[in-house]
């Protein structure tokens, strides 16, 4: 007996623009805002780093010493980090707490760099214009005698999982002929750090710092 193979064919076409069908009928992924992340944790980029103006220290004890000295030894991990969540308003503004921060620009290795909607307008012996050379992103405007600081946050990652690029940065400044402490700076700001910007250093400076990655992720 001779099979008749129209049925099979018709019963496959029929499978196969219901399957066309499904695919089209398929909502596709948006990106819903706002989109809050929570804190996940925190990587370290690296351990202590120690420097003066003629580059990196390797030398154990005197890294040590320079560690104490600093006071980079008093930030500690992650007791002052209370974790907490980041609000992702849109693609182009972030939300931690009441601060807002907007996007300006792409930093190096697919960063996003931010920055405050508000503003501080602070002279030129300030600590941010004076550390700027060693930041990768200073966040400085000038504007007449004095310069505009909006504070930067350095993000990478998407909307479901970000990483806040921070750093511990403790600046010892000594005279130059008695080796007398005459600022002590500790701080944790976020940002990067640049080694060409050593220069600025006096000849008994030292500059300590450790890096760093706050992460956000959704809920788990």
């Amino acid at each position: 007996m001779k099979l008749s193979y129209k049925p099979i064919l018709l019963l496959l076409t029929i499978i196969s623009i219901t399957g066309v069908s499904c695919k089209k009928e398929k909502p596709a992924i948006v990106n819903e805002f706002p989109k809050t992340l929570e804190y996940q944790g925190t990587t370290f980029l690296s351990t202590e780093r120690v420097f003066t103006n003629k580059g990196e220290v390797t030398d154990p004890a005197i890294k040590a010493k320079a560690i104490v000295s600093t006071g980079l030894n008093l930030i500690l991990h992650p007791s002052w980090t209370s974790g907490g969540t980041i609000v992702v308003n849109s693609k182009n503004e972030v939300q931690i707490g009441g601060d807002k921060y907007s996007f300006i620009d792409e930093g190096q290795d697919h960063k996003s760099i931010f920055s405050a909607n508000v503003y501080s307008v602070i002279p030129p012996l300030d600590a941010a214009v004076k550390f700027a050379p060693l930041y990768k992103y200073p966040g400085l405007k000038s504007s007449g005698n004095n310069f505009i600081y909006q504070w930067p946050l350095i993000l990478q990652g998407d909307y479901s999982a970000i990483k806040i690029s921070q750093m511990d940065f403790c600046y010892l400044q000594r005279d130059s002929n008695t080796g007398k402490v005459i600022a002590r700076n500790i701080m944790w700001v976020s940002n990067e750090f640049n080694t060409g910007g050593l220069s600025i250093l006096g000849d008994r400076d030292t500059v300590a710092i450790r890096e760093y990655t706050l992460n956000y992720g959704e809920k788990k």
